[in-house]
């Protein structure tokens, strides 16, 4: 199913076409580098490294680096120290 070409791979994701992304729940929802830059407290080009050496989760959408909002958090749960390292 295609929805202003996207397509929705999971029925769950079609079933919630309505609504808004700020309303998505956090594993649905795309960030642009800046937004998840902002919230690891690192520089976009840190957070695109980080990306290039597939230390963090991040796909192509539209030609654009995306970065879905709850896999970020449960990685930065999980690599607190390699984000203070790769700052230095």
């Amino acid at each position: 199913m295609k929805n202003n070409g996207l397509e929705f791979w999971h029925k769950d994701c079609s079933d919630n076409r309505h609504m808004s992304m700020r309303n998505r729940p956090l594993e649905l929802r795309f960030l642009t580098l800046t937004q998840a830059a902002e919230i690891l407290q690192v520089s976009k080009r840190t957070l695109m490294r980080l990306i290039q050496e597939r230390k963090i989760p991040a796909s192509k959408v539209g030609g654009q680096w995306r970065v879905r909002e709850g896999q970020l958090i449960k990685w930065a749960d999980h690599n607190e120290n390699l984000i203070r390292e790769s700052e230095q």
